[in-house]
């Protein structure tokens, strides 16, 4: 024999069930924003992974990584549906800093690169640039991979506090039917 239970919902309940999205959606990029303060992101099994150092240091000593402007951190947006939540970064650069990502040496790069060794003020800066000026079009550069974004166990602890206490809330408001076929 097949037994079964089919739970019905009221329409407050689903109604509470389709709200949820979108205080999960806040959370996350909440949660994301903080990772650029402590340059790091904590992946789906709980270890913490530090974003790797920069190579050139020059006036950037101080600053955090990823932190120029601060456009890639702001640029989070959301967009939810009945049981999805989709959060995006909008900085067009930011998948290559999510994933990384290796990059051939364009014209237009290398004439930046001599620009900036030619306008550059400190002697390790210019040295830095005229480095970089010396490359060939087709050569690569590496971007590491500086994840601030993806699956994490504790965005997805606080997700499922966050559905519990919503979940409750509502249930005091509806009423739930319970079916019991056997």
């Amino acid at each position: 024999t097949i037994s079964e239970k089919i739970i019905l919902l009221d329409e407050g309940m689903k109604a509470a069930l389709k709200e949820v999205t979108k205080p999960l959606a806040k959370e996350s990029i909440i949660h994301f924003q903080k990772g650029f303060g402590k340059e790091a992101f904590t992946d789906e099994n709980g270890r913490r992974k530090k974003w790797k150092r920069r190579v050139y240091t020059v006036g950037y000593k101080n600053r955090k990584i990823l932190t120029k402007t601060g456009r890639m951190k702001r640029a989070f947006s959301f967009k939810t549906s009945a049981l999805k939540a989709t959060v995006t970064n909008n900085a067009e650069y930011s998948g290559h800093h999510n994933e990384g990502a290796i990059q051939q040496i364009t014209k237009k790069q290398l004439k930046y690169f001599m620009w900036r060794a030619q306008t550059a003020i400190r002697e390790d800066d210019r040295e830095f640039w005229e480095n970089m000026s010396r490359r060939k079009v087709g050569d690569t550069i590496t971007l590491p991979k500086r994840q601030f974004m993806g699956e994490s166990k504790p965005l997805v602890n606080k997700h499922k506090k966050t559905i519990l206490r919503i979940l409750k809330l509502n249930t005091k408001k509806s009423r739930v039917n319970s079916v019991v076929r056997v």
